[in-house]
């Protein structure tokens, strides 16, 4: 006989005095019970809170994404200009042209 029929045999019989285990089964075949939370009785529902919602304001010109083109080094230019003066880059564009359309005007 080989030794894991040996073994089988043995743990199969009541008189070696070796149980065998439950054995391995999956978490899914285990049918759990939804447990049910206590609703919580003494805080507010959030529909009778008062709560008060902080305007926004709406910018007095709203940017847009345009989605332009430009070039490489006029973009590295800008940039480096606006990490020295500590400003966004968009308000050193947007400040550009707003002088290049100061000079040239109709």
């Amino acid at each position: 006989m080989a030794p894991k029929d040996e073994l089988n045999k043995l743990l199969d019989s009541d008189e070696s005095g070796i149980k065998r285990g439950k054995g391995l089964t999956f978490s899914v075949d285990q049918v759990q019970k939804p447990q049910q939370q206590p609703l919580p009785t003494h805080k507010p529902d959030a529909l009778s809170q008062k709560r008060t919602i902080a305007e926004t304001q709406k910018p007095k010109y709203p940017r847009v994404n345009r989605g332009y083109a430009l070039r490489e080094d006029i973009i590295k230019r800008c940039k480096s200009l606006a990490i020295d003066m500590n400003k966004p880059l968009y308000e050193i564009m947007e400040t550009a042209l707003l002088e290049y359309l100061h000079t040239h005007k109709k």
